[in-house]
């Protein structure tokens, strides 16, 4: 009985535990970033506000404004932002719960010029 209990227990441990564990970067197959648009709305020193724009529903429906920090900006090669500017965010999906709302993991950011293309990474807007 004893053994049938301990085996119980091994086996609802093995099948549980790996579950629970968070997704990794590394782990995530490509096409499971969501993407977004968004319009800078004020430029800082620590990084920028941004707007999501309508086409960003998942995004809206958590937060009318994020904050991204500096240093996702320069990770991505993007200085000089304005107010105005148009951002394309790739991102993990996971939106934290603050005002202005932060993103959990940022995969990458690129500026798209008036037409919505994305501009190089070296671009420095000015």
């Amino acid at each position: 009985m004893k053994r049938l209990a301990f085996f119980s227990i091994a086996l609802f441990a093995l099948l549980f535990f790996p579950a629970c564990a968070p997704k990794q970067v590394a782990d995530l197959p490509e096409g499971d970033e969501l993407w977004f648009h968004a319009k800078v709305i004020e430029v800082y020193e620590g990084g920028c506000i941004l707007e999501p724009l309508p086409d960003a529903e998942a995004v809206l429906a958590s937060a009318d404004r994020l904050l991204l920090g500096d240093a996702v900006l320069q990770e991505n090669g993007i200085s000089g932002l304005s107010a105005g500017d148009l951002l394309l965010i790739a991102y993990d999906g996971m939106i934290l719960e603050s005002y202005p709302a932060q993103l959990s993991v940022v995969y990458s950011v690129s500026l798209l010029d008036e037409n919505g293309e994305a501009l190089p990474a070296c671009v420095t807007v000015e």
